[in-house]
């Protein structure tokens, strides 16, 4: 089982104070992918005196630990996410703003074909799909 993220901070940083363990809570305990504001209000129903400078040092240490990620779609505000909780293929619906992971092993299968293809090795890669949901008849034209 991987360390949680204030175990990895610990590990790696030394000090954990209660704030950066509601932060770290949050995230591990979010089943979406919260704003850096909606961190802070989830946070602050664990100690109310988390401020936003807390929550971006928080995440900035998770960041460059690699045990949590920022996720950007289209100059919408940062969502953020631990990071070996989901996958790195997300559909963001514009409408709503809800982001939805998802994992497709024929699309990941292809993705260092069409590097080598193009005469590169891959090393990392970033899938964006945006979309509106579809109305009840156009699913069932489909």
């Amino acid at each position: 089982m991987a360390k949680n993220l204030i175990e990895q901070m610990r590990t790696t940083r030394g000090l954990i104070t209660p704030q950066r363990i509601a932060i770290c809570h949050v995230l591990e305990t979010s089943k979406d992918f919260p704003t850096v504001q909606q961190i802070m209000e989830r946070a602050r129903t664990h100690d109310p005196k988390i401020c936003l400078s807390t929550v971006y040092r928080t995440l900035k240490v998770g960041i460059d630990l690699g045990i949590t990620r920022r996720l950007e779609f289209n100059g919408t505000q940062g969502r953020f996410c631990v990071a070996q909780k989901v996958p790195r293929d997300h559909l963001f619906d514009t409408e709503s703003g809800e982001v939805i992971p998802f994992q497709n092993d024929a699309f990941n299968h292809m993705k260092p074909k069409i590097a080598e293809q193009l005469g590169y090795e891959m090393q990392s890669f970033k899938v964006e799909l945006y979309g509106v949901p579809k109305t009840l008849d156009e699913q069932h034209s489909s």
